[in-house]
């Protein structure tokens, strides 16, 4: 799988793992079990959520919610992803560079309108800060025929320059 499409497919299944629990486009609801900004070794993690969710209503729009925090500026970074069912099965896997995954996925359409959504930056350096989300909704009707019921788990897990990092933990089911 490129870097490209694999960071496209790994935020939409964060979103779709982050969605509060309601019925949703074709009769599908999310169910979050889990939703964490820290890393399971116990160290601190540079990225923090506050309120953060989001929500995916009947017409199969996903709404975010809250913001995201970056609390030290972040020059550089390798991401290591996991993604998982619920049974173990792996969906997806690797490590990137997490810049060059960044302006890879700015050009793609259906990544780029969720980096537009939640106003992430398309390069690096990430300068600290907290971004919120401001009410923008993605569309997903276009993919609804290709929903499927199941559970997923995944962990994020960036390090950055300096020795800091930042975690990701997630855990979700679509159920019809």
């Amino acid at each position: 799988m490129e870097s490209s499409p694999c960071f496209a497919v790994i935020v939409v299944l964060v979103l779709a793992v982050l969605a509060p629990a309601a019925d949703a486009c074709n009769g599908f609801r999310l169910v979050v079990k889990k939703a964490e900004a820290k890393c399971a070794d116990g160290s601190p993690s540079t990225l923090t959520f506050r309120d953060f969710g989001v929500a995916l209503t009947p017409d199969c729009k996903f709404v975010p919610r809250g913001c995201v925090k970056v609390n030290n500026k972040i020059e550089e970074g390798m991401v290591s992803y996991t993604l998982k069912t619920s049974t173990g099965i792996p969906l997806a896997e690797g490590t990137k560079n997490m810049c060059e995954a960044m302006e890879q996925a700015s050009g793609i359409k259906d990544a780029n309108m969720l980096i537009d959504m939640f106003q992430l930056p398309k390069k690096c350096p990430v300068e600290a800060g907290e971004t919120c989300a401001d009410g923008k909704t993605v569309d997903i009707s276009p993919y609804k025929d290709k929903l499927t019921p199941g559970s997923i788990k995944g962990e994020v897990k960036i390090k950055h320059q300096g020795g800091l990092v930042s975690c990701l933990t997630f855990e979700g089911a679509l159920k019809k």
